[in-house]
């Protein structure tokens, strides 16, 4: 799939760029605390998108098992190089995984999916969750779809697939999830849309 597989390899290119720039991020912090208020118990949390691994990390040292995939093998390796914790090169469409986590962190990563490709995916999330598990994701909201070039430096691009909170929610609901909130969250350059969903 195009938009999948060219904005992989943006991924692979910005990788050193990109851990360097996404550090800090306002508001990560408090939601991240809120998802695992929320886990039913202790347990293995998959950090889908992981990236460079910084949201790995700090489900880590809430005493999780986390678990960071990436499609990205460069973004991998720029997780491997500070964090020593289980990584897996992994397309979010097709988990390697068994109905082992209590929790799934997916984080400004199912928006590089066009939304043809979302409820298959959410379907793999729910099968990869034990009943009750947590899901957490963050998308772009807004109509519509784009190609945008990255601003770090590069001129690649990566694809966006855009949400409304209603279409998300019906979604979420079709795959076997209930909705716990879903908010708003507006950042300088786009607004966000947050959801915490339990699996039934």
């Amino acid at each position: 799939m195009k938009e999948i597989d060219e904005t992989q390899a943006t991924y692979s290119q910005i990788a050193a760029d990109y851990a360097v720039v996404r550090r800090e991020r306002a508001g990560i912090a408090e939601q991240l605390a809120q998802f695992v208020a929320l886990l039913p118990r202790p347990g293995v949390v998959l950090d889908i998108g992981c990236g460079p691994g910084y949201d790995t990390a700090l489900l880590a040292e809430q005493g999780l098992t986390a678990v960071g995939l990436d499609l990205s093998l460069a973004m991998l390796c720029a997780a491997g190089n500070q964090w020593r914790y289980n990584l897996v090169q992994a397309d979010m469409r097709n988990l390697p995984l068994s109905a082992t986590a209590v929790g799934i962190w997916a984080c400004a990563s199912l928006l590089h999916l066009p939304q043809t490709a979302v409820p298959a995916t959410l379907r793999e999330f729910a099968r990869v969750l034990q009943p009750g598990g947590i899901l957490y994701l963050s998308v772009k909201q807004g109509e519509g779809d784009q190609w945008a070039a990255t601003a770090y430096g590069h001129a690649a691009r990566r694809y966006f697939a855009f949400w409304q909170p209603e279409p998300l929610a019906q979604q979420l609901a079709a795959a076997g999830f209930a909705i716990i909130e879903q908010f708003s969250y507006a950042w300088p350059e786009a607004a966000w849309l947050i959801c915490y969903a339990q699996k039934n």
